[in-house]
């Protein structure tokens, strides 16, 4: 799984200046056969553990993309949460 964070000022509200903070995290599951269906559906888990957990420290899912290849399935998730 991969990481990245990054921080955005959204501008001003009166005086005080609202800061978003903006991160993704990228999984990665494999496109499988229906044999080997367990492991694909740990990395689905993995992922909806990630995102609970980030949910719990008050980061909002704003937009997911799935990019399909050939072996696997890239899911990129963008989370914010103000300052």
């Amino acid at each position: 799984m991969n990481h990245r964070h990054g921080q955005k000022n959204v501008g001003e509200r009166g005086t005080q200046n609202m800061a978003q903070q903006i991160t993704t995290v990228t999984t990665l599951v494999p496109v499988v056969t229906e044999e080997a269906l367990n492991r694909q559906l740990r990395k689905l888990g993995e992922r909806d553990s990630d995102l609970a957990q980030y949910a719990s420290n008050g980061w909002a899912l704003v937009h997911t993309h799935a990019i399909a290849g050939v072996d696997y399935t890239t899911f990129v998730d963008t989370l914010t949460r103000s300052e």
